[in-house]
């Protein structure tokens, strides 16, 4: 059994269908050093996307529906990354977290 802390290299890829067809859908944006590295650049592509949407004081629903149709989806590739990180359940987590703070304002 691998343990998360191990430094083995963990590629991290986004997806996008708004990407040329020439270059693919696909993206490497990086390859860290250990797996807390990887999750980290996957939530800040989720954190990127939807900082700049909550500009337009959307809902929780609004949010995710806002980032499936325009996001970019993050994923740590690879048999050691597999079943680490799960950008839907990020996504649903950070939406009602961010909704929440508008909410309070």
């Amino acid at each position: 059994m691998i343990s998360d802390t191990k430094c083995i290299g963990y590629a991290v890829d986004v997806y996008s269908d708004q990407s040329t067809i020439e270059g693919g859908p696909w993206t490497r944006i990086g390859v860290f050093s250990c797996l807390p590295e990887a999750i980290g650049a996957c939530k800040q592509v989720i954190d990127s996307f939807l900082y700049q949407s909550h500009k337009h004081h959307l809902d929780t629903e609004s949010l995710i529906r806002r980032f499936l149709n325009y996001g970019d989806v993050p994923c740590i590739r690879g048999m050691e990354g597999m079943g680490k990180f799960d950008p839907y359940l990020y996504l649903s987590e950070k939406c009602s977290e961010l909704a929440s703070k508008r909410e309070h304002f």
